[in-house]
């Protein structure tokens, strides 16, 4: 759809989000519940649930948990009533088995079937963004799906070649070079080309989606201290180094290569808009770590916007899911929400604001008026600030999860922050950068910054 005909759809006083179940004998369904039991939902969006009407209703009654007034459709209504929950079921009528904790090829079409079906939402402008709780990516494939995850899937679906799974809280991001393939293939897979579409698909992304006009972005190393100037490794100098070169020469703010330990353990990350990571445990170990109650999942580089818990199935017997309410609580998808429609909000108004800027250059060659900017940006954070705002929800989440982790995390390094931003920035001597944990010697050098 062309820039124009999208800015001439009719606006709709919440946005539309597609809610995908997930995996239907995992944890998706009973998150989702647990997320529309509390009706303060209905202010900032409206869901639209995309599965089997079913399998909400097994995972209400053996879980004990409050069931909506279901409005069961195979097409989106145009009017959507917080009275009544809109379900697309895309069973075509059958019953699935939910077998609670089993991984099978039964679960693994529905869900993806029930992703297939957001997409297609999205695309056609039925929904203005998409949700996915978790699927399993061993149940997808005994159900013949080659893709390894929802990323791979939902990139194929709308023909995107360049994309990167990013992770998203209040303070950090981190976006991945490498995704969902085995630790021995990263190092060929870790190429210029590769660090460079990286880069390019984030930047755009913080601009066009997070609303920040000049990102600052840090690459991490690959190998132990960043390859300590190439005695642990070459692919700094040889491969990343380059990359950041050529990167800034392009006009991008980028800095690094940092290791990836010290980087996080100093607090550094917080001077930089995103971060991006060579393979997918070096950068989700340390964010699940700080983040791992608000964090979200967030696609980077699709024509529409995708985002979901940062967890997996939690698959589990129905006995031990009675008990798991303070693991998977409410919060597990309502961080995954609110980003999706601020995303989708940001993505509109840069599409109004070209419009307007293509008009008022017609006009200024006429003698016309400007036109004025279409209302006021969502600021990154704004969403996860709104919703904590509203106070505790129904089900709190367990202290002793990892948001203890996180907490004991930043207050480790709070006092040790001014002296992480020195090194950083390449305000320290050489000497001074090693003793905070190394330097590659392609990141801010000489007294110095990049850039």
């Amino acid at each position: 759809m062309s820039i124009d005909q999208e800015s001439r759809k009719p606006v709709r006083p919440r946005p539309r989000i597609a809610i995908t179940l997930g995996d239907p004998n995992g944890v998706g369904p009973e998150i989702v519940l647990k997320c529309l039991s509390d009706s303060r939902l209905m202010k900032f969006f409206d869901p639209i649930i995309v599965g089997s009407a079913e399998v909400l209703r097994k995972h209400a009654e053996v879980l004990e948990l409050p069931l909506p007034e279901l409005q069961v459709v195979e097409e989106v209504p145009e009017r959507i009533t917080p009275e009544r929950l809109v379900v697309v079921d895309v069973t075509g009528g059958k019953a699935p088995e939910v077998e609670f904790g089993k991984i099978t090829a039964e679960g693994g079409k529905l869900a993806m079937e029930s992703v297939r079906r957001a997409v297609q939402l999205c695309l056609d402008g039925r929904a203005d963004a998409m949700v996915t709780a978790p699927i399993s990516k061993e149940a997808i494939s005994l159900a013949g799906y080659k893709d390894p995850g929802h990323t791979e899937f939902i990139a194929r679906l709308t023909g995107t070649r360049r994309y990167t799974m990013m992770m998203v809280s209040d303070d950090l991001r981190i976006g991945l070079v490498t995704g969902h393939i085995p630790i021995w293939d990263v190092p060929k897979r870790v190429t210029r080309q590769a660090i460079l579409e990286t880069i390019e698909i984030i930047h755009d992304s913080l601009i066009q989606d997070f609303g920040i006009d000049r990102p600052k972005i840090a690459v991490l190393g690959l190998n132990p201290h960043a390859g300590d100037g190439g005695v642990l490794g070459r692919e700094e100098n040889e491969t990343i180094i380059p990359a950041l070169e050529e990167a800034r020469r392009r006009g991008y703010l980028v800095f690094g290569p940092f290791p990836a330990d010290s980087f996080f353990g100093i607090g550094a990350y917080r001077l930089y808009d995103a971060v991006v990571a060579m393979y997918h445990d070096q950068g989700l170990i340390p964010f699940k770590t700080l983040a791992f109650e608000s964090g979200v999942n967030y696609t980077a580089g699709l024509p529409i916007v995708r985002t979901s818990p940062d967890h997996g199935t939690a698959t589990t017997s129905p006995d031990r899911a009675r008990h798991r309410r303070g693991v998977c609580g409410a919060r597990s998808i309502w961080p995954s929400t609110s980003p999706a429609a601020a995303r989708s909000a940001n993505r509109r108004r840069r599409l109004l604001l070209l419009r307007q800027r293509r008009h008022e250059c017609g006009h200024s060659r006429a003698g016309g008026r400007a036109l004025q900017p279409a209302g006021p940006r969502v600021r990154p954070g704004d969403g996860l600030r709104r919703l904590r705002s509203l106070g505790p929800l129904r089900a709190p989440p367990d202290p002793a999860v990892s948001a203890g982790c996180a907490v004991g995390a930043r207050t480790r390094v709070r006092d040790r922050l001014a002296g992480a931003g020195a090194a950083a920035a390449g305000t320290l001597p050489l000497s001074s950068q090693r003793s905070l944990g190394g330097h590659a010697g392609g990141g801010p050098r000489e007294g110095r910054p990049c850039g």
